[in-house]
């Protein structure tokens, strides 16, 4: 038997194996699809998906720049500045027969310490008629308020008041939960608890017991810097502070969250004026403390002209918001009341309707509050709550001011990387004049410096940053010309900003992505939809085939045959 072709062939393996060609081929790439959850209950929806598009697709879990298409789990709209230009699918899951989702929680972004913070949870309740609806808020130390309610109806949008007392200064992460029918759903916000205390103006055009006595409350109370003015008589006037000797310039009380008017009826048409410029333009607080009802310039202000008049035999404890007590028995009230009205306290008539003596109804970006509790100075003993009732109202309505320079972001809890959009408004009356752009800066180990850009309206300018990577307590700080804001945010990847389910906006927002919404009972059809959305692209592979260790299997077993075919016959 001849043993040259094994030889050969040996010699044969070792030249291609020095030459070392190579074979080139175009083979369709896996495409990246990144899955992205759209709230914290859609944890196991996103796992569900993600399993669904594995034998078909890389599957990114999160969003990702690079990925050719994203699905979004759950029924929530997404942040699209995460998204990359590509099709955008989601997931939705199936409809549950209860349940809960908190739309909003609304906070101040600051609140000086020891005040009453207010924070209003909007919940939507669905397949839960009659059954009771829990909400509560949270701080790192706990419950701090809660209220139980029962659900009217099938579905209801119920709306709920819990307050935050609190007692140090730094940026507070507040969590809202809601649970009906043992199902919970949790949100999260911030607010800055500083020491700043809130500067309020007094200013009576006359001698005015209320005003005088409401003062010294709120003089006595650590949380307020009180300035104010009462003209005695013409030309002569009794101040404490820096207080303007005329409101019919804006500019004088912009600095002031609040003015406090004793006696409006004696205000005059230039005074008027400049409170309405100062509550429309600057956003402040106008309190009028009417102690008797006489037409004047003010009711311009107000917009109301009938008035109704009640007088009691004895003091009525009014039934206020806050649940501080208050007690008059001379009253003044409007006939009709603004569209959005809010009232502060009420008393009940004869035909047990109430009536409302302190209200408040907003005026431009401001707030007009109006007292008709005429005679409620006179009820001031230990008990009446008449100091409770005052500086606990005035503190929520100051804070509630905006700032001469306010800043707004659209989320105050964020994920790493996580866009934030940042509108700032020189709210000051300088503002029309010649102010520079304001210039923000991230403060902390990831500082970056960014420039806000001018929008149509006159002193608002906007701006997008990135949450930094870095967990914990950031702080935003905005400054123009003398100016300062510095408004905290907290990095959290655990934390969810509320955000309600929007099917319609979903379907228009997929549709317009060159995608769609698949329900969750179709999710076996999501791998066909995404490969039909794009091109999957393809690659060029080169292949050396020489450079495969398995060559040296039939290398060795032709040499090793020959040399025993050799050996057999005597030749080696």
């Amino acid at each position: 038997m001849s043993v040259m072709p094994l030889r050969a062939l040996a010699v044969a393996i070792v030249v291609v194996a020095i030459v070392d060609p190579a074979i080139s081929s175009r083979r369709p790439s896996r495409p990246i699809v990144a899955v992205v959850a759209s709230s914290v209950p859609d944890e196991s929806l996103s796992g569900r998906v993600a399993e669904s598009l594995v034998r078909g697709f890389t599957v990114v879990r999160g969003p990702f720049a690079g990925a050719a298409a994203s699905v979004v789990a759950g029924d929530r709209l997404p942040d699209i500045a995460d998204m990359p230009a590509a099709p955008l699918f989601a997931v939705a899951p199936r409809p549950a027969r209860a349940g809960v989702t908190i739309l909003s929680v609304e906070a101040p972004a600051s609140a000086p310490r020891d005040s009453r913070v207010p924070v209003a949870v909007t919940v939507r309740v669905t397949g839960a008629a009659r059954q009771a609806l829990s909400v509560q808020l949270a701080t790192g130390a706990g419950i701090i308020d809660q209220v139980t309610d029962s659900v009217v109806g099938d579905s209801a949008d119920v709306r709920v008041h819990l307050f935050h007392l609190p007692t140090d200064t730094g940026t507070v992460l507040l969590r809202a939960s809601a649970t009906v029918a043992g199902l919970t759903d949790e949100a999260t916000t911030a607010t800055h608890v500083h020491d700043a205390r809130l500067q309020v103006l007094f200013f009576d055009p006359r001698p005015s017991w209320l005003s005088t006595f409401v003062r010294r409350s709120v003089e006595d109370d650590p949380r307020f810097l009180v300035t104010w003015r009462v003209q005695a008589s013409r030309g002569v006037a009794a101040t404490g502070g820096p207080a303007p000797t005329s409101l019919r310039d804006a500019l004088s009380i912009a600095p002031f969250a609040s003015v406090v008017i004793g006696a409006p009826e004696a205000l005059d048409e230039a005074g008027v004026a400049g409170l309405e410029a100062y509550a429309r333009n600057r956003g402040g607080r106008i309190v009028l403390l009417m102690d008797q009802r006489v037409a004047g310039p003010v009711d311009r202000l107000t917009g109301m002209r009938e008035w109704r008049g009640t007088r009691l035999d004895s003091a009525m404890v009014l039934r206020t918001a806050t649940g501080d007590s208050l007690r008059a028995r001379d009253f003044a009230r409007p006939v009709t009341t603004p569209p959005g009205t809010a009232v502060h306290a009420a008393f009940a008539g004869r035909d047990a309707i109430e009536q409302p003596v302190v209200f408040s109804f907003a005026l431009g970006g401001g707030r007009v509050y109006t007292s008709g509790a005429l005679d409620a100075w006179h009820f001031r003993d230990g008990n009446s709550g008449f100091d409770r009732f005052w500086t606990n109202q005035l503190a929520e309505w100051s804070a509630g001011a905006p700032a001469p320079l306010e800043v707004v972001l659209d989320r105050r809890v964020a994920a790493p990387g996580q866009s934030i959009a940042v509108t700032v408004a020189v709210r000051a009356a300088a503002a029309v004049g010649d102010r520079t752009v304001p210039v923000a800066v991230i403060a902390g180990d990831d500082s970056a410096v960014i420039r806000p850009w001018p929008v149509s309206t006159r002193g608002l300018f906007t701006a997008t940053l990135a949450a930094p990577g870095r967990p914990g307590v950031h702080h935003l700080v905005v400054r123009s010309g003398n100016d300062e804001a510095i408004v905290p945010f907290v990095v959290d990847s655990a934390a969810r900003v509320a955000a309600p389910p929007e099917p319609g906006l979903l379907e228009l927002l997929m549709t317009s992505r060159g995608g769609s919404v698949v329900p969750e009972a179709e999710l076996s059809s999501l791998p066909a939809r995404l490969a039909a959305a794009f091109q999957p692209a393809s690659r060029v592979e080169t292949w050396h085939p020489m450079r495969s260790p398995w060559w040296i299997i039939p290398f060795a077993l032709a040499l090793g045959v020959e040399w025993w075919h050799r050996r057999r016959r005597g030749l080696a």
